[in-house]
């Protein structure tokens, strides 16, 4: 079902689309504040920009017969370091994986994510990762992607929570009392002296 359809390589000229394909992504995935939204508009312009000229980034389309931008996905290219089980620079992390409405389910998104893994393996590139959404996973597992390990922390939720404690209203005290270092017989441990 994806026959009929260009397929082409994102240019500068592309970063409006870009950044309406990581937006939609974005909402299609259920973010809904508006203005979180437009912040990230507005630094993924930037950044892709960078990225693009710096070949740090590589963008496929696929492109209606009409000369609409139906499908898009990207590769960012990560100076990664050498691990044990991958001992090649760099590695693929694919974004942007976006179908316009009217097109999905026929066979875009696989035909252009062959297409990055055909690239990938030509470049020599070993190891390729993404985040999935829940509807795009059965498609990333049907193609040999695996999960992994991976953990995030997100640095100003824990700063909040380390300098403020629980979450509250804004506004709120907070009527919690510091903790205070309990000794190890208080805590119904013996106490053990050092040697």
């Amino acid at each position: 079902m994806s026959e009929g359809y260009a397929i082409r390589r994102a240019t500068l000229d592309d970063v409006p689309i870009l950044v309406a394909h990581r937006r939609g992504m974005f909402e299609a995935m259920g973010y809904a504040d508006r203005e979180a939204l437009a912040g990230m508009d507005a630094g993924f312009a930037e950044w892709v920009r960078e990225k693009l000229i710096a070949e740090e980034y590589v963008g496929w389309f696929a492109v209606d017969p009409d000369g609409s931008v139906a499908c898009g996905v990207g590769v960012w290219l990560l100076d990664w370091p050498p691990t044990a089980s991958d001992p090649t620079r760099p590695r693929a992390y694919v974004l942007n994986m976006f179908t316009e409405g009217a097109h999905r389910r026929g066979g875009l998104a696989r035909r252009l994510m062959r297409d990055v893994l055909a690239w990938c393996r030509a470049k020599g590139i070993r190891t390729v990762v993404l985040h999935a959404s829940d509807s795009g996973r059965p498609l990333y597992d049907s193609l040999g992607f695996e999960p992994t390990n991976e953990m995030r922390l997100t640095l100003s939720e824990v700063r909040e929570r380390w300098t403020t404690g629980p979450r509250r209203a804004p506004g709120r005290p907070s009527r919690r009392r510091p903790a205070r270092a309990r000794s190890p017989r208080a805590r119904g441990r013996p106490r053990v002296r050092p040697r």
